[in-house]
Formats: structure tokens, C-alpha cells, sequence
């Protein structure tokens, strides 16, 4: 399996369950060796501030530090080396093994440079990652990427000690060197024109048609009443449901339906851009408007002004009434689309769900029988298989979002490739059931969660098809 499908499961997973230390640790490993050390640095400081002794953190921390030139690489791995020492030997590798090296020039602008030591490591580049999609009968698109954040330029090769021997610093000089600020920008390439449209999804006849009659069908008749031009929207369409079923791959099928470019962000990391997070949103904008016609997708607005790692904090409200006045402003400009992404949206805040902002509600359902078969053929297409067939899987996988189907079939090879131990890799029957037994559904608990919200409140019917497809399917 491509290592970016593997991390955009592992990535869906851990928002799902974003205790799970082994399997954030895990997301940890996949991400340093795919050059994506700044976020695998981001994860391995969440895991040490709830376990500050945890060894194998410490380990990457260090690792994914050297690998994007953070200056604190040799603290890290100082007291991975105090830790290994007072541990059995049984429980601790016997060697640091070194960052990867980068492997390509930076795809961002670079901020202006600051000095660096000869023996600081030079930074590796995070290439973008892909985001899961829905089947469709057309090889997927290129993926889709996040914001960039401009990085200082590599120094030449003469200037660089890669080596993990530590570095005594210089008496004269401060233990740590200061980083120039990093800039929020966004990257021309970001910006996509998708060639798909609904002609190519197979199967979710459901949310096709909803796209169809909720979406489509008025954009074109604003369109035709206009003389052929882009109107302004008037309003933002929430989509919502269970994790990992394809809400960003919708709201680039309608880009690709109207023929607009597509730019896609997600708000769960707005706090931890650099620099001012309201003026962050507002170049966001700005890069829409300039891009018109645009669909604008905002990815998990339900975390909007809350830090991932700490979301029982105050919320934002400068981040919030950015957003608002952002929303507002792209209601009056002709050609921007906004759409938005919540897998919880009863934690959307009340403001952003006013008139004329996002109070347009589409619900995203996991693929049915015929959209996970696709996918499960997309995913094993480079696998073996022996005694099954992806009918089979279909069967055993009924409420399985498509992110829930790549993590299936990834443990699957990987207890087929363990079992094989260096033969002819083959995936039976044995492997998918081991496999079902650890990938659990994530769709019947979000049902349950909207049951209850229902019950609290369902403002507008907002809640409405939810209860209609758990009554259908007996899922509470």
C-alpha cells in the first residue's frame, strides 16, 4: 500500500482515538520516513506531555527534530540516552537510528534566513499528504495537500554536518539557536482543478443525489438567471457525519461539476500555524477570492478556535469571529463557494451556522455496498489474495467509512506479510478475519452520538435522515 494512503488511515485513526499512544507513535514513524517530520514532531511533544518519560517518544522526537532542523534534536536525544540507560536492556533498541535525509527541494516560500551552526542538520521538506476519497471508477486524483508554512532555505552541503555525534556548543554561545519566525502562506499548488465529477462515483446514489438537488441544481440556475456568470453563493453548506467518509471528496466533485479550482484547509490545525491565526484565515480568503470560482473547504470547522491537544480550553473567539467575518465577506463575492467538514457538528459553534454563513446542511453517509467494493478493489489491487474475493469483505464490513476500510486492508497485509515471513505475501480468509477483529467500524458510535444529539435538539430537521438511516439500518 502507498505510504501515503497508510498515513492518511493511521492519521483518521488517531483523530479517532487520539489516546492511543502505540498508535500515534506508530503514525510517528510512517511520518518521519515520508518527510513529514514537523507534524511527527507535533505528535511525539502530545505524547510527552501526557507521558514524559515515554522512550520511544523521546526516540522519534529526536529523530524527526534532526530530520526538519530543530535546533532541540540533541536535547531530545540527550535524555533518550539518560532514559535508555536506567531501562532493561530488553526494553530499548541498541542504536538511535538516523533521520532520513530529504530527498527534494521545499515547494514554499522562504522567509528571510537566519544563521545556522555547522552542526545543525538541514531541513527535510514535508511532502503533502493524500486524503482518503470514496470510490469512483477513475484513478484518484493528486493528493490533497494542507497549508504550507514557508521554511528558511538549506544552507549548502559544505555547511552542513549531518552525523548523530553530539556537539558540544560553544561557550560564547546559547545552548539552543534562536529560530527565525516561520510564515503562513499558501502555496499556488494547493490550489486544484479537479477534472471528476459525480458521473465517476460508484455506488452512494444517496449523497450523490443529495449533492444534485442541495448544490448543483441551484448553482446552475443562479448561474443561467446571471447571463452565464458566477454568482455570489449567498450561503455555506455544512457537511457532516461519520469520520472518514469522504466529505472533502464531495465538495471536490462539485468544484469539478461547476468547473471551479478547489482549495482545501483544515481548521483542527489553525492554532498551531505560525503566526497570527486570524490573519492566517483571512489570506485563506484572499487566496479563494483571488482563484474565483473556488470551492473553499473548510475541514473540521467543529474544532475551529480549539487546540487538538487540549479541546476542553476556551475557545478561540478572535479565531471564531475571523472566520465569521470571513464568511460573510465570501456571501458578497462573486464566485466563492464555501463548504465545511464536521464530523461533530453539534460542537460547530452557533455563529458560524447563521444565515447567510453555513447554514446549509448536507449529510455524508458511509459508502454502501457497491462503494465499498470499489474501494476495497482499489486498495488490494496490489495485494495478492487467496481463497477471497473483495464480495467476500464487502459482506463483513456493512457501516465501514472508507478510511475504516484502508486501515482493514493494510492490518490484513500486514499479518499476511508477518505470517509469510519473506515468501509469497498472500492475503486469505484468516488475515481479513484477525484484521476485522482489530478495525472496528467508527460510523455505529457517531450514530449513537446523533441519537443523542437528536434527542437534545434537531433544530431545522437538521437530524433528520440521521434517525431515518438508523432506523433503517437498527444501528441504536
Amino acid at each position: 500500500m502507498p505510504e501515503q494512503e497508510l498515513i492518511t488511515g493511521l492519521e483518521s485513526a488517531v483523530s479517532a482515538a487520539p489516546g492511543n499512544v502505540p498508535l500515534r507513535l506508530h503514525l510517528v514513524e510512517h511520518l518521519v520516513v515520508s518527510m513529514r517530520a514537523p507534524e511527527g514532531l507535533a505528535h511525539c511533544e502530545a505524547i510527552l506531555r501526557a507521558q514524559p518519560d515515554n522512550l520511544r517518544a523521546f526516540e522519534l522526537a529526536a529523530q524527526a527534530a534532526a530530520s526538519c532542523g530543530d535546533p532541540r534534536s540533541t536535547a531530545f536525544r540527550r535524555v533518550w540516552s539518560a532514559l535508555r540507560a536506567e531501562s532493561p536492556a530488553s526494553e530499548v533498541p541498541e542504536t538511535l537510528p538516523p533521520a532520513p535525509a530529504a530527498t527534494e527541494p521545499a515547494r514554499v516560500a522562504a522567509a528571510e534566513p537566519a544563521p545556522r551552526r555547522a552542526s545543525e542538520p538541514k531541513r527535510a521538506p514535508s511532502p503533502e499528504p493524500k486524503s482518503h476519497e470514496p470510490a469512483h471508477d477513475e484513478p484518484p486524483a493528486e493528493p490533497l495537500p494542507q497549508p504550507a508554512v514557508a521554511e528558511r532555505p538549506a544552507p549548502a552541503e559544505a555547511d552542513v554536518d549531518e552525523t548523530w555525534d553530539e556537539v558540544e556548543p560553544d561557550p560564547e554561545e546559547p545552548a539552543e539557536l534562536e529560530q527565525a519566525p516561520a510564515e503562513f502562506v499558501i502555496d499556488p499548488q494547493m490550489i486544484q482543478r479537479p477534472q471528476i465529477g459525480l458521473r465517476n462515483i460508484i455506488g452512494v446514489n444517496d449523497v450523490k443525489e443529495r449533492l444534485q438537488t442541495s448544490v448543483l441544481d441551484p448553482l446552475r440556475a443562479r448561474t443561467r438567471n446571471s447571463g452565464n456568470t458566477m454568482t455570489a453563493q449567498r450561503s455555506g453548506y455544512l457537511m457532516f457525519g461519520p469520520p472518514g467518509c469522504g466529505k472533502g471528496f464531495f465538495a471536490r466533485i462539485v468544484a469539478g461539476e461547476i468547473g471551479a479550482s478547489y482549495l482545501p484547509v483544515k481548521m483542527s490545525r489553525a492554532l498551531d500555524w505560525p503566526g497570527d491565526p486570524r490573519q492566517n484565515i483571512q489570506r485563506i480568503f484572499e487566496a479563494a477570492r483571488e482563484a474565483a470560482p473556488c470551492v473553499l473547504f473548510l475541514d473540521e470547522v467543529d474544532w475551529a478556535g480549539r487546540h487538538r491537544d487540549s479541546p476542553s480550553d476556551p475557545v478561540d473567539r478572535g479565531v471564531v469571529n475571523r472566520l465569521v467575518t470571513e464568511l460573510d465577506t465570501a456571501a458578497a463575492n462573486r464566485g466563492v463557494y464555501v463548504f465545511a467538514g464536521a464530523d461533530s457538528p453539534w460542537d460547530v459553534d452557533m455563529a458560524l451556522r447563521a444565515e447567510g454563513r453555513l447554514d446549509q446542511t448536507l449529510l455524508v453517509l458511509p459508502p454502501d455496498d457497491e462503494a465499498r467494493e470499489a474501494i476495497l478493489r482499489f486498495h488490494l489491487k496490489s495485494h495478492k489474495l487467496a481463497g477471497i474475493d473483495t464480495s467476500w469483505i464487502v459482506q463483513r464490513t456493512q457501516h465501514f467509512s472508507g478510511d475504516d476500510l484502508l486501515l482493514l486492508c493494510d492490518t490484513a497485509a500486514t499479518l499476511a506479510a508477518g505470517d509469510a515471513l519473506g515468501g509469497n505475501v498472500a492475503i486469505g480468509p484468516g488475515h481479513v478475519t484477525r484484521a476485522l477483529r482489530e478495525v472496528r467500524p467508527t460510523a455505529p458510535g457517531w450514530f449513537q452520538a446523533a441519537v443523542d444529539q437528536a434527542t437534545a435538539s434537531n433544530h431545522g430537521g437538521m437530524y433528520d435522515d440521521v434517525l431515518a438511516y438508523i432506523d433503517e439500518h437498527q444501528l441504536v
